[in-house]
């Protein structure tokens, strides 16, 4: 599948310049770059939950969240389908483990992206999805940003990001709604 933003240029969170905030997070700047496609998510307390941790939730005083990991890949798919990109919340993972952010609804959540591409299913029964990592200029657009998605379990993963330095992994913990 081609990239739905049709080569738009890339909204860097660490350029705040590049969407008019002074304030620099990747949740801005992956919301910009999906309006800048044309959509906007909804409310954060209606995202399809990917990954969650309810123990953690309850420590940093947080709702408990329900798990859909299937559904969540399934409505990426179809929105793609309508050429719309989808806002995601990404767990960032480091050879020493992962880090958790007690400010976010989903507190596995560390950063955000924006998915924008699919592979399709591919010959050995694989399928990823191409996203636009906003916290490197340098590589954010590149090809090698894929979520392999695992058609058992609904995860969606990407093990090969060089290109951000401290997190050697993303890992999906959420899906943004459409408007």
């Amino acid at each position: 599948m081609t990239d739905v933003t049709n080569g738009a240029a890339l909204v860097v969170y660490n350029q705040p310049e590049t969407y008019g905030k002074k304030e620099a997070n990747c949740y801005d700047a992956a919301a910009q770059q999906l309006k800048n496609n044309g959509q906007s998510s909804i409310e954060k307390k209606w995202a399809i939950e990917v990954q969650v941790d309810n123990p953690l939730q309850t420590k940093y005083n947080r709702p408990q969240l329900d798990k859909n990991a299937i559904g969540a890949a399934i409505y990426i798919r179809t929105e793609l389908n309508k050429c719309h990109g989808v806002l995601v919340g990404l767990e960032e993972i480091n050879s020493n483990g992962t880090f958790s952010y007690e400010k976010n609804y989903n507190v596995l959540t560390g950063h955000f992206v924006m998915i924008n591409s699919s592979t399709g299913i591919d010959s050995d029964g694989k399928m990823a999805f191409g996203y636009m990592d906003n916290a490197s200029a340098a590589c954010g657009i590149s090809n090698g940003n894929k979520l392999s998605l695992n058609f058992t379990t609904g995860s969606m993963r990407d093990d090969s990001n060089p290109c951000v330095g401290g997190p050697t992994a993303y890992q999906v913990t959420e899906v943004r709604k459409n408007q």
